[in-house]
């Protein structure tokens, strides 16, 4: 596995960390206490990103590199049975949000044919062209405005996470700056591994690891 798709793996586990251990973590790749005590898990983690490519820039070989990626993963993975339960936790989450988010796009359609039809009556009846509004009982309606809470779950990674020698891969620079633009977003860790890993090729080594 080359050592751009070992930094995608590691990025991800950084970014199922809490606080504390994002602390930790960052301390051991010997960051300044005080550019991580205090901050946000964001400011954190980009203080982690920046400290990873220098690192990273000390290596002329690809092996050399690899190597180094995998001795951080493996201090992120422990191998418990508490992991595994979180893990399980979390896959089942991701599931109930996917069905939950199939539904919801069932009502947005349901709404936007209504809403279709309503403007076609209003035309009809009002040959002046006058402006056609939506009626306050659909206004008040709970349905009313799920397009944005849509929009809002339904977050996907633009590009193909595909094997090293694939020359319109993905790269690693591009995908953390869509990371980025999705967390200052406000989308959740969890929407943002999602899309990652709908994002690898399928049939990859990457991608069954992150999904495992």
């Amino acid at each position: 596995m080359a050592a751009d798709d070992k930094q995608i793996i590691l990025d991800t586990k950084v970014l199922s960390l809490g606080k504390n251990e994002l602390i930790e973590f960052a301390l051991s790749l010997k960051i300044d206490k005080s550019k991580v005590e205090g901050k946000s898990k964001v400011q954190i983690i980009k203080e982690i990103r920046n400290a990873l490519e220098v690192n990273l820039s000390t290596f002329t070989e690809e092996d050399d590199k690899v190597n180094y990626l995998d001795g951080l993963i493996s201090a992120l993975n422990p191998e418990t049975s508490e992991t595994g339960a979180k893990i399980s936790e979390e896959q089942t989450e991701i599931q109930n949000l996917e069905k939950e988010l199939s539904e919801l796009e069932i009502k947005r359609k349901a709404i936007e044919d209504k809403l279709s039809h309503t403007k076609k009556s209003k035309i009809s009846e009002n040959e002046s062209g006058s402006t056609t509004k939506i009626s306050a009982e659909s206004a008040k309606s709970p349905l009313f405005g799920l397009s944005s809470t849509i929009l809002h779950r339904d977050f996907k990674i633009q590009g193909i996470i595909g094997q090293p020698s694939q020359k319109d891969k993905l790269g690693y620079q591009a995908l953390m700056s869509q990371i980025e633009t999705g967390k200052d977003k406000g989308y959740s860790d969890k929407e943002i591994m999602t899309a990652v890993i709908r994002a690898v090729q399928p049939g990859m080594q990457l991608r069954s690891y992150l999904e495992s």
